[in-house]
């Protein structure tokens, strides 16, 4: 088969394939990745889809809740079960590279932005499932969610 028959076919492919991918997005169809090698994006979160997210995780071990707030702040509130890993401490790359890059995570801080931050780091490391608590523990307080209070 010469080069540009090849070309055609791969071409002719590729179109036949974006085709059907705006098809099915356009008719709100898609339920899992169109290509298998896709991973499920991070995506930033409400806190009553995060508070759903965690009703629907009870239990199940590969589901973490991460605050990355100071240990200070962490024992003043939290929301129930979660971890700690302090974004200001010198550690934070080392501490985070230790967790399981195939679980699913919950990160959160007090308004956003430090967990914003974190998740940069966790992307850049090949985590696969992030959830960003939009608005920090604020919004969550805020939407009148459940705290646990004190150490």
């Amino acid at each position: 088969m010469s080069r540009q028959k090849r070309l055609t076919g791969v071409f002719f492919l590729g179109f036949i394939l974006f085709l059907y991918g705006s098809f099915e997005i356009c008719n709100n169809k898609i339920t899992e990745p169109l290509f298998p090698f896709q991973v499920t994006p991070f995506r930033e979160i409400t806190p009553n889809d995060a508070w759903k997210l965690i009703q629907e995780n009870q239990g199940n071990p590969n589901f973490v809740i991460l605050d990355v707030r100071t240990p200070k702040e962490f024992l003043k509130e939290r929301i129930t079960g979660a971890i700690n890993i302090n974004f200001y401490a010198f550690t934070f790359n080392q501490d985070i590279s230790r967790l399981d890059k195939l679980k699913t995570y919950l990160v959160y801080c007090k308004s956003g932005v430090r967990s914003g931050g974190a998740i940069k780091i966790m992307k850049r490391m090949g985590f696969k499932k992030v959830f960003h608590l939009s608005r920090g523990i604020e919004g969550w307080e805020k939407s009148g969610l459940p705290i646990f209070r004190g150490p």
